[in-house]
């Protein structure tokens, strides 16, 4: 729904012109002319009618444009809802439902034609073939941008200095293929995206002493900037970026480190005695004490460094002595071996662009691992790195470009995410349930697969121990019968329906989400609080913490 199905992923290409079509899109709008209704914001409204016709790729709705906009991977299934919508009613509206192409009052969408105000028309198909081109891009990567710059057109955005802007990015990215990923949300926004911003450290960690390629990376887009700016600007510079790395010098040794490695046998595990389980559960109640790059750590401790701009890391002692947590996403880490071995059990490598998994064997007793938005197919020996981790329970891969599940994976393995990848075929969930026979989580949701007819019925043969399935709980709460539930009195003297414990026309709140206030409506009021918390989590709620990832070992 919400981007190009997994097929259309698998069959693009970076050629000359880009195979994958955006897809054939359906202009909807009131036919009088008026404000849309508040039912028009939910997705759903549209994927009802629509949906009887064939696969819809996208649903947007612009409440300013008063309209929105349906596309179909088929355009023979867009031209039949067309022509069997066109008149009908949606939450009580006559609406008017043409081809995008056909629309007096849009600017055309179609990627094969050129978009945009006279004088700065732009033809996506080809704008985006020749970025895959020059920057490698994959080929899902190639597919997602010829959708988002549909998007932003509809959105009046300046597509010509888009190219521009999302050119230099690429350039001076190391994996351009992950940005595009890790920007989808943002490029679909309408926001602008601005040049690259190169600061002074970011200078210091992108251009070693040897001098790099002037044709690729920041030092591409430095040139690029020096040339704009004049030779003034370009010697004013140098001469501020040289003082600056001067004055960093012995922060930057710190940072960078030695190459020598640890022995981690010589250092004692400060959860030595904490269970694999009950360490599952400090991470996820976030009650570790949380200290940064520069910070000591006394006890059992989170490592907070997220976008520090970090090539490697080199603890100190006593962060050597206490670290179990550690968030290093968004860095500049390009290999694992960049990190001393540490007793972690929870690891976030995402967002990095990492080239090399070698030296994840340091983190022997890691049970949760994070390389969401990193190109795994692409990296030599990733997936066998990954697999031979003896003790990881969780591993998150959302938008890793997987397109297929018949990898190495740890044979203990309980909880697998891997969201918004291409995984489409319903064989590939057999590939799975062949490796992780003990998995007790999974989610495929962005994923063609899911829509697959069978899915569920597949999960439930294949996976019989589920206990979570794309971020439901399938867990089911059975009640009490009303002797186990209430006292004898109780039952003598009000009306108790005998099947489930309950007094006629009374609930109990807790399967709601809302823990009771009565004993005497409440199925099991001992638990009512932990009734009430599973059922907020089937329905989808975040835990009373707010945490991001819930552990349901």
């Amino acid at each position: 729904m919400n981007g190009p199905s997994a097929r259309a992923l698998r069959e693009g290409g970076i050629g000359g012109s880009i195979p994958y079509k955006v897809g054939v899109t359906l202009y909807v709008k009131p036919k009088d002319s008026g404000p849309i209704p508040k039912d028009w914001l939910k997705k759903t409204t549209f994927q009802a009618p629509f949906g009887d016709f064939g696969q819809i790729l996208r649903i947007d709705v612009s409440e300013t444009q008063r309209c929105a906009y349906v596309e179909y991977e088929d355009p023979r299934d867009a031209q039949d809802a067309a022509k069997d919508l066109d008149g009908k009613k949606i939450s009580g509206k006559e609406v008017s439902v043409v081809l995008a192409s056909q629309a007096t009052n849009r600017r055309p969408g179609s990627t094969s034609t050129p978009v945009g105000p006279p004088g700065r028309a732009v033809d996506i198909e080809q704008r985006v073939a020749e970025l895959a081109l020059k920057h490698h891009l994959d080929e899902a990567a190639g597919a997602r941008l010829a959708s988002v710059f549909q998007d932003r057109s509809r959105l009046g955005c300046d597509l010509v200095r888009d190219f521009q802007d999302l050119d230099e990015h690429l350039t001076a990215s190391n994996k351009p293929s992950a940005l595009v990923s890790m920007k989808l949300s943002e490029l679909r926004s309408g926001r602008p995206i601005g040049r690259v911003l190169l600061s002074d450290d970011f200078v210091r960690y992108e251009e070693p002493p040897s001098s790099p390629a002037a044709g690729s990376g920041a030092a591409a887009v430095r040139q690029k900037h020096a040339e704009e700016a004049g030779p003034k600007a370009e010697a004013s510079s140098m001469a501020e970026v040289k003082a600056e790395a001067e004055k960093l010098e012995p922060e930057a040794a710190r940072t960078l480190g030695s190459t020598e490695r640890v022995d981690l046998a010589q250092i004692p595990d400060p959860w030595a005695e904490v269970s694999d389980a009950k360490a599952l559960e400090i991470i996820k109640e976030d009650t570790l004490e949380v200290i940064e790059v520069q910070g000591e750590a006394s006890a059992a401790a989170h490592l907070a460094a997220k976008d520090a701009e970090l090539q490697s890391f080199q603890p100190s002692s006593s962060q050597r002595e206490f670290l179990v947590s550690a968030d290093l996403s968004e860095n500049q880490l390009a290999t694992v071996a960049s990190l001393q071995p540490l007793w972690l059990r929870y690891l976030s490598l995402a967002m990095n662009p990492l080239e090399s998994f070698e030296g994840l064997c340091s983190f022997p007793r890691l049970l949760v691992l994070d390389v969401s938005f990193i190109e795994l197919t692409s990296i030599e020996g990733a997936w066998q790195a990954i697999a031979d981790l003896p003790r990881l329970a969780r591993l998150v891969a959302e938008g890793c470009s997987i397109c297929s599940l018949e990898v190495e994976l740890p044979a203990k393995l309980q909880a697998l995410e891997v969201s918004d990848n291409a995984i489409e075929e319903l064989s590939e969930l057999d590939a799975l349930a062949s490796r992780c026979k003990s998995l007790l989580e999974l989610d495929l949701r962005e994923n063609e697969v899911v829509l697959q007819p069978g899915y569920a019925k597949k999960i439930n043969k294949l996976f019989p121990s589920l206990t979570w399935l794309d971020n439901q709980s399938r867990k089911k709460y059975v009640a009490k019968g009303a002797a186990a539930t209430y006292a004898p009195d109780a039952l003598r003297e009000k009306d108790v329906a005998a099947v489930d414990g309950m007094f006629k026309n009374e609930s109990c709140s807790c399967l709601e989400g809302n823990a009771c206030l009565d004993a005497a409506t409440c199925k099991d009021w001992p638990n009512r609080e932990k009734v009430a918390a599973a059922a907020r989590k089937r329905k989808g709620l975040r835990d009373d913490s707010g945490s991001g990832w819930v552990s349901h070992f």
